[in-house]
């Protein structure tokens, strides 16, 4: 089997998971990518969580002994070259999930990053559902890319961020704990229990379930547990501005 053909068949693979059961686990163990996706973890803990990007949340969030800093993208199928990509107007989040009013956060400019754009630009592909169903069939959404640091509680419980489907990927881990669980929307059921290591993450439809994880633990007596994990949505059509569909050369090609 070629190259090519398994990653093909790989990505139908998940999307037709997520389709049938509404979440799907993804592993860099057996993924086509995996290479790049080891190089890639190496790339974005030196240069993002280790890099001094990240800042405390300053709004009082829970929980609040996180470190974060996000991007904002605009996604355009293209018909030849694939998924392109273009910066999003704004990086504020206003009235998601459990936290209302508007909050702006340090913006991490994915756009200047190659290494990062086919990051995204990969899982993404994992992401979108066919053509036909996407909002308006506009061929185009916006997508958030979320750096978290996370060193005790990853979440304040059972929750939604009030997007299409998001996905929560490990990048490195320095504890034990954070256990993540999904649950059916508004009940207590457990769908799925996986404690997500580095190079794993999950797909998952955020308009059928709840999310959660259990608190990070230390692995000995006396060592600060830490989680480094990238959220990244493909929003809702009224999150964030699509604006028109926009033309070849508006785009930075991450080949570039």
């Amino acid at each position: 089997m070629s190259e090519t053909t398994r990653a093909v068949d790989y990505v139908q693979s998940v999307r037709r998971q997520v389709d049938a059961s509404r979440f799907a686990l993804i592993s860099e163990k057996n993924s086509p990518t995996s290479g790049f996706d080891r190089t890639f973890r190496q790339h974005v803990i030196q240069e993002y969580f280790d890099g001094g990007k990240l800042i405390a949340d300053p709004y009082e969030s829970y929980p609040p002994d996180r470190l974060r800093a996000r991007d904002v993208l605009r996604v355009t199928d293209h018909p030849e070259k694939g998924l392109l990509l273009a910066p999003g107007e704004s990086v504020a989040i206003g009235d998601r999930s459990y936290q209302k009013g508007y909050r702006e956060y340090p913006r991490i400019q994915v756009m200047q990053d190659p290494l990062f754009c086919e990051w995204v630009r990969d899982k993404v592909n994992l992401m979108l559902e066919p053509i036909d169903r996407w909002p308006y069939r506009s061929r185009q959404v916006t997508v958030g890319v979320n750096l978290f640091r996370t060193f005790k509680d990853v979440a304040s419980g059972p929750h939604q961020d009030d997007e299409e489907r998001v996905l929560v990927y490990v990048a490195d881990k320095q504890a034990t704990g954070a256990t993540t669980e999904l649950y059916r929307y508004k009940t207590p059921y457990i769908l799925f229990r996986h404690t997500l290591e580095p190079g794993e993450g999950i797909i998952f439809e955020d308009g059928w379930v709840q999310h959660t994880a259990t608190p990070l633990l230390p692995l000995e007596s006396g060592v600060r547990p830490r989680r480094d994990a990238i959220v990244m949505t493909v929003n809702k059509p009224d999150t964030y501005p699509l604006g028109p569909f926009l033309e070849e050369d508006s785009y930075e090609y991450p080949n570039n």
